[in-house]
């Protein structure tokens, strides 16, 4: 234990003040761009709420914006903590800020993984009925020349669709 408190106070005694400047540099461009993440989501759910009139899209965009508000609150937060290493001059205290800014870290990355796939899901499993009717009318035409082909070849009756 006490070699980890060692190796915690030379770590923080190696934080220099161009390291700390650093930090509360990236700390605060952190919380700004969470907060202006945090704006852009809450323009484009207004955005939302005006044009679309599907419920179950309505319900789709709401648990994204959720989770995007979420991520962008916690890089916001992370920026904070990341401002206030510059005070912590205890080896407990800066350990302990540090894997909290990782843990918060791990959770964004998380959500944008879970918001990544979500959002594919959904896309995918979303009707497209210009698409449906352009495959369904390419499978038409193939069976068409099939059937002409198969009728030129000498076949009296053309294959049934079980056969195919």
């Amino acid at each position: 234990m006490s070699e980890l408190v060692f190796n915690l106070s030379c770590l923080v005694a190696a934080v220099n003040d161009r390291s700390r400047i650093s930090l509360v540099v990236i700390g605060l461009l952190a919380f700004a761009g969470g907060v202006l993440l945090m704006i852009r989501h809450k323009r484009e759910i207004e955005e939302v709420y005006r044009t679309e009139t599907r419920k179950r899209q309505l319900q789709f965009e709401k648990r994204n914006f959720r989770r995007r508000s979420n991520a962008s609150a916690m890089i916001a937060s992370m920026g904070i903590l990341m401002t206030s290493l510059v005070w912590a001059r205890e080896p407990a205290v800066f350990a302990g800020l540090i894997s909290v800014v990782l843990i918060l870290l791990l959770a964004v990355m998380f959500l944008a993984f879970l918001d990544l796939m979500l959002v594919s899901l959904h896309t995918v499993g979303q009707n497209d009925d210009s698409a449906r009717k352009k495959l369904v009318n390419e499978y038409l035409q193939q069976r068409k020349r099939l059937d002409e082909q198969q009728a030129r070849e000498g076949d009296d009756e053309p294959m049934s669709d079980h056969q195919r």
